[in-house]
């Protein structure tokens, strides 16, 4: 019974110890664990490390103690791939940044831009990472594209893009869709030369 009290006490010891040298040191570096689940891969972990130094130039002079994890959570959720952001700092020394990329449904081309949209109608740029095998949109825009909310084509877009993802049966079919000004949408499918 002695020797395990003793080896707790002893365990104990050294974790404080190791916690307190550990608050004392500098932010050893930024790691990024990006899940990607089935999406392809359109953004990677240096555009995020990139985002966080902007947002947070002095990163690496702050005391591992003193490491504002919401800001570097909030600084990396500037990146719109990303969802679901969270940030910790590990053992190491180093400050943990773990998120959920986005997955577009459809490539929306909006005048001179070209965007994807997601399934929960999160607008991203085009990515220069990688790219997407996305059913390609566009239309005669009456309303500015907003990227706090959708307008009413853009739902109408959003609608058909989520319906042909959730069926695969009919995403192998349709290669383009169009909203006109009134409202009236045109599909192209990916076999033929007519438009529904």
């Amino acid at each position: 019974i002695l020797f395990i009290l003793l080896g707790t006490v002893v365990v104990a010891i050294l974790v404080i110890v190791a916690n307190v040298n550990r608050s004392r040191r500098h932010v050893q570096g930024i790691e990024v664990n990006i899940r990607y689940g089935s999406a392809p891969k359109i953004i990677d972990g240096q555009t995020v490390v990139d985002s966080i130094t902007a947002a947070i130039p002095t990163i690496y002079a702050v005391l591992v103690k003193d490491v504002d994890r919401a800001m570097v959570a909030d600084a990396a959720s500037r990146v719109p791939y990303l969802k679901d952001v969270s940030a910790s700092v590990s053992v190491s020394g180093k400050v943990v940044v773990r998120a959920t990329q986005r997955r577009p449904i459809a490539r929306l081309f909006y005048g001179a831009s070209e965007l994807y949209f997601d399934e929960e109608g999160a607008i991203m740029p085009v990515s220069k990472v990688g790219d997407c095998d996305v059913l390609v949109t566009g239309g005669d825009f009456v309303e500015p594209l907003r990227v706090d909310s959708l307008n009413n084509q853009m739902q109408s877009l959003l609608t058909v893009a989520r319906f042909l993802d959730d069926k695969r049966q009919y995403k192998g079919l349709v290669d383009q869709a169009y909203i006109e000004r009134d409202g009236d949408m045109i599909m192209v499918p990916k076999l033929g030369d007519h438009v529904i």
